[in-house]
């Protein structure tokens, strides 16, 4: 699989006996940014959690290579009882462990200002907005530069200013490799290397 970061070879799966996809096949090389676009019910999402290993194909090969890291708006992840420190903390921790990726508490504190969060550090997840929460969960997926970063969604419920931040830590990454799917494909198009159409069960470059 040299040259290549995420490889998915004649994979099929079906839901509730339905086919979600059949025999769908795509390389994306290092550093690309593939922008995955689609309906409601496409499969957008479904295929993200394929990627990243969260669900199995019934059928194919998929391969990643290099560390990798999700983000979902729709499942985030988080501990609700804890605060964002202490959940960001616990994430810092485990990437250590896995990664070998050392973090110190001035590191993540730096992060968490540039997201502009630090009013909120030490709140609860569960008292916070969705805007807040998404831009937590959009800290920890950059955190430790991940080669391969998966997004679903990652503009939803940011305002103007999260968004500028979101759009200016994804141009930082410019060695990942990166698939983000969206339903707005203008607000990525600076940082998109090609895209992606979900349709009919089946993938258009």
């Amino acid at each position: 699989m040299n040259g290549v970061s995420i490889s998915l070879s004649a994979v099929s799966l079906s839901y509730e006996r339905a086919p979600l996809f059949k025999d769908l096949s795509l390389k994306i090389e290092p550093g690309e940014k593939l922008l995955l676009l689609g309906e409601n019910g496409a499969g957008k999402s479904t295929l993200l959690k394929l990627m990243a290993g969260i669900i199995e194909a019934d059928l194919g090969e998929i391969f990643t290579t290099g560390s990798l890291a999700y983000y979902s708006s729709s499942d985030l992840m988080f501990s609700p009882s804890k605060t964002i420190l202490e959940n960001l903390a616990l994430y810092s921790q485990i990437i250590e462990n896995l990664r070998g990726v050392k973090f110190n508490c001035e590191d993540l504190r730096r992060e968490i200002e540039r997201w502009h969060l630090n009013q909120v550090i030490n709140c609860q997840v569960d008292a916070l907005s969705s805007g807040e929460r998404n831009r937590a969960a959009l800290l920890r997926t950059f955190l430790g530069a991940p080669e391969i970063m998966l997004f679903d969604e990652p503009s939803t419920a940011l305002d103007q200013d999260g968004t500028a931040i979101l759009l200016a830590t994804l141009s930082q990454h410019s060695s990942a490799t990166m698939v983000i799917a969206t339903h707005e494909p203008d607000l990525f198009k600076e940082i998109a290397t090609k895209t992606s159409l979900l349709k009919d069960s089946k993938l258009t470059v």
